[in-house]
C-alpha cells in the first residue's frame, strides 16, 4: 500500500527503555464481542482514542472523546461480518477521522449500517495526517516499536489468526479432530 509507509529504527537516538507503560492512559476496556471487529477496535477505539487524549488531554471514559470502533468497522468490512486489514482502517483515519462512540455506539449485530450525516461530519476533525507500520520481523523493528512506546506514542500489533485458531482446546493446541471435522462439513 503506497500510502501507508514504514517507520524505520533511528540506531543514532539513544536505546528505549525496557519497560513502558500507557494503561492508565487508554480508554476503558472494551469488547468486541463475537464480532471481528478487532482491527477497529485496536486502530480505532484503542489508538484513536489515546492520540486524541494526547492532543487534547480529555477524558478517556467520555464517549463523545472515544473513537467508535462501529464507525471503522462497518466502513472496511466488505458488507459482512470478516474481520479487515490494519491498512483499511488506517486509510478510513487518514481520508475521514473516526466518529465520536456517543455518534455510532457499537452493537456487535450490527456491521453493515453506515453512519449518519452528522457522525460523518463529527469524524473529520480526528483525521490523521499519515499512517506508518513498524514490520517486527527483525530487531530493528523491535527497536523501533520500543522507540515509538518509550516516545510517548502507543502502537497496534496484529497477528494473523487463521481458521484453525477457532478449534484451539485446553490445553492451548489446535484441536486436529475439530479442524478435520470443519473442513469436511464446509466441502
Amino acid at each position: 500500500v503506497p500510502w501507508f509507509i514504514e517507520n524505520k529504527y533511528d540506531p543514532m537516538r539513544i536505546d528505549p527503555h525496557d519497560t513502558v507503560m500507557h494503561q492508565a492512559n487508554m480508554p476503558p476496556v472494551g469488547n468486541p464481542g463475537s464480532q471481528g471487529s478487532c482491527t477497529a477496535w485496536g486502530v480505532g477505539y484503542y489508538y484513536t482514542t489515546y492520540q486524541e487524549w494526547c492532543e487534547r488531554g480529555w477524558s478517556l471514559t467520555d464517549q463523545n472523546h472515544q473513537c467508535s470502533p462501529a464507525f471503522m468497522y462497518n466502513l472496511i468490512n466488505g458488507g459482512h461480518d470478516g474481520g479487515a486489514y490494519f491498512s483499511d482502517g488506517c486509510k478510513v483515519l487518514v481520508d475521514h477521522g473516526c466518529a465520536p462512540y456517543s455518534n455510532f455506539p457499537y452493537n456487535q449485530g450490527n456491521c453493515t449500517n453506515w453512519p449518519t450525516e452528522s457522525a460523518w461530519v463529527n469524524a473529520l476533525p480526528f483525521r490523521s495526517q499519515q499512517a506508518y507500520f513498524i514490520n517486527c520481523g527483525n530487531d530493528g523493528g523491535i527497536l523501533a516499536i520500543k522507540q515509538h512506546l518509550a516516545d510517548g506514542d502507543n502502537a497496534v500489533l496484529g497477528i494473523n489468526v487463521y481458521s484453525n485458531f477457532d478449534n484451539i482446546n485446553t490445553q492451548g493446541k489446535p484441536d486436529l479432530q475439530a479442524d478435520a471435522l470443519q473442513q469436511v462439513t464446509e466441502k
